[in-house]
């Protein structure tokens, strides 16, 4: 396969002309006591993001959040409860976190979009993060890493340090915060 890093421009998406607008889907995946994010650097700026992105219009929420975490990742992971959903009124979209089991997940690796568009400005790197270092790293969008510091005791750990799921099916959030609407 050739290999594509140049071809494209900086901002291509593979799935330009299907994606839903306005949404964007991620997922906080725990496992041993750490997280999985990812390390950005984009013109000289550093932080963190959970793995996740736009939802195409033919998938469903879940199968987004699945699809999304494996493109960025290339881990599998399983049954996404929807945990959180935030309103961002001023930028007029919805971002939905959903937390993910993952019972064989090894080393992340870049695979996909990100790693086309992989370079020096525009760094990506995969990786599990102890939880206990959470407070001290730039993890963005803010809400999400203030959401996951102030929650995480909610989660319900195992001894293995991976949230237990509830077995219960359903659509509605544990959470919702949203910023103040614009007046």
């Amino acid at each position: 396969m050739q290999d594509k890093v140049g071809i494209y421009p900086k901002n291509y998406h593979e799935d330009e002309g299907s994606r839903v607008e306005g949404e964007r889907y991620a997922g906080i995946v725990i496992k041993d006591h750490k997280v999985l994010l990812i390390h950005r650097i984009k013109d000289g700026f550093e932080y963190y993001v959970f793995p996740g992105g736009h939802r195409r219009q033919e998938e469903t929420r879940e199968a987004c959040v699945l699809r999304e975490i494996t493109e960025e990742t290339s881990l599998k992971v399983q049954n996404p409860k929807l945990v959180f959903e935030f309103k961002d009124h001023h930028n007029q979209g919805t971002d939905f976190y959903y937390l993910c089991e993952c019972d064989s997940c090894g080393k992340p690796k870049l695979v996909g979009e990100e790693k086309i568009r992989n370079c020096e400005e525009n760094f990506y790197e995969p990786m599990w993060v102890e939880l206990s270092k959470i407070s001290e790293l730039n993890i963005l969008p803010l809400f999400a890493k203030e959401w996951l510091a102030r929650n995480i005791h909610l989660l319900n750990l195992s001894q293995s340090g991976a949230p237990i799921l509830p077995k219960k099916k359903s659509k509605a959030p544990l959470f919702c915060i949203g910023l103040p609407r614009k007046r």
